[in-house]
């Protein structure tokens, strides 16, 4: 009877680790130029296109918007871009190369602003970027009660590769006090009962 007590206790109190995972888009194997909806899985994307650079048939053969990685990138066909997270996301990074200031503005559940993020200069190309600034220039924004959508606005053109992104835990239900009380009581009610006997 104490083995149960203390199973039936153990139980109450363990609580599996939640998970997360840290998601990259890169926007390879896209054609050039293919409008970016919903090839994602859990996003949509709004004026948004893939560009192919240095590539055979590819359209992008400006040196100013280089790839982070691979050879295709996405850019604005619009402002704002806006990016979908369905489920909603903990934190979101985009890389971008841009001509005229980005800015990038999370939104939560609920619609409401949760988070900005601007970039460093007025803009960062390879060869004509303002002093001091490089391509591919990481703007993040984060908040733990999940973002659902971001907008990335701007009066020019950027290029955005290698999307990053976490997932939401899926949190397991804490126990309340009052359950945890009760499988106490419970447990010491058992445990008289076999000192008793």
């Amino acid at each position: 009877m104490c083995r149960t007590a203390f199973l039936l206790f153990s139980l109450v109190l363990y609580s599996p680790a939640a998970s997360a995972s840290v998601v990259t888009i890169d926007f390879e194997g896209l054609a050039d130029l293919d409008p970016i909806t919903n090839q994602f899985p859990g996003l949509v994307f709004s004026n948004a296109a893939s560009i192919i650079s240095g590539a055979a048939g590819g359209s992008s053969n400006e040196a100013e918007f280089p790839p982070r990685s691979g050879l295709t990138v996405a850019f604005n066909t619009g402002s704002p871009l806006e990016i979908l997270f369905s489920p909603s996301v903990v934190d979101v990074t985009a890389y971008l190369t841009y001509n005229v200031l980005v800015t990038m503005t999370a939104f939560g559940a609920l619609n409401q602003v949760v988070g900005t993020a601007t970039s460093a200069y007025s803009n960062n190309l390879l060869v004509s970027g303002e002093m001091g600034s490089v391509p591919n220039e990481p703007l993040t924004v984060a908040f733990a009660g999940g973002v659902s959508r971001i907008e990335l606005s701007t009066l020019g053109t950027f290029t955005l590769d290698d999307l990053t992104y976490t997932t939401a835990s899926t949190a397991v239900p804490e126990v309340s006090s009052v359950s945890m009380l009760a499988m106490a009581a419970l447990a010491g009610l058992l445990l008289r009962r076999v000192s008793a006997a």
